[in-house]
């Protein structure tokens, strides 16, 4: 049995999800507390080769949200599915999303400040 190590550098976030996916660890975040729903840093890529970070997958890349819950690789084919507080986005393996099925009710009221 082979083993990799590798290290997080994340500030006050904890991960919240683990795919391994070829030579690769996608790793889920979440903010560190009691109720984990203030976001996260979305999805770190890691080479289990090497242990080194290979990308950032956020909201600024069109990430339904930054927390996320799950995330799964489809077995019969090229998609990454990622349960996020927002949503359920579709990518592919080189970390482009292909498609989002957005809460949009839940990212209104979270603007507003609606419980």
């Amino acid at each position: 049995m082979r083993s990799s190590t590798f290290t997080l550098s994340l500030e006050s976030e904890v991960a919240s999800a683990l795919e391994i996916i070829g030579q690769q660890a996608w790793v889920g975040t979440a903010e560190a507390g009691t109720y984990r729903s203030y976001g996260g840093v979305g999805i770190i890529v890691i080479g289990l080769n090497d242990g080194k970070e290979i990308r950032r997958i956020t909201t600024k890349d069109g990430l339904s949200g930054n927390l996320i819950n799950l995330i799964r690789n489809d077995p019969y084919g090229s998609s990454i599915w990622v349960a996020t507080n927002y949503g359920v986005d579709e990518l592919h393996q080189s970390g482009k999303i292909l498609y989002t099925y957005a809460f949009t009710s839940l990212k209104e009221k979270a603007k507003i400040g609606i419980k």
